[in-house]
């Protein structure tokens, strides 16, 4: 994966010369090592161009648990270790 600095001269590159191949061959004459594909390269570029930055956009993900909640399980399976998962989950 290439890093920020990497991607933007990749960017600085693909302006000057509107070729992924000619980036790519630029990137290893640089770094020393094989650079990402040419769609990863377009794809910079286009996202480059709509949001003026090259690194992703924060991802929903999982939502995190509370430490208050890991407590309460915690506690819920220390008064009772063999009670099922299913059966805390509906007491909690």
């Amino acid at each position: 994966m290439a890093s920020i600095e990497q991607k933007v001269q990749c960017m600085l590159w693909f302006h000057g010369t509107k070729s992924p191949i000619n980036v790519q061959r630029a990137f290893r004459r640089c770094y020393g090592r094989y650079p990402s594909g040419t769609k990863s390269i377009k794809r910079w570029f286009e996202k480059i161009k709509e949001t003026g930055s090259v690194t992703d956009l924060p991802r929903s993900g999982r939502p995190s648990v509370s430490e208050a909640t890991v407590g309460l399980v915690r506690q819920s399976f220390q008064r009772s270790p063999t009670k099922s998962t299913r059966q805390a989950s509906r007491e909690l």
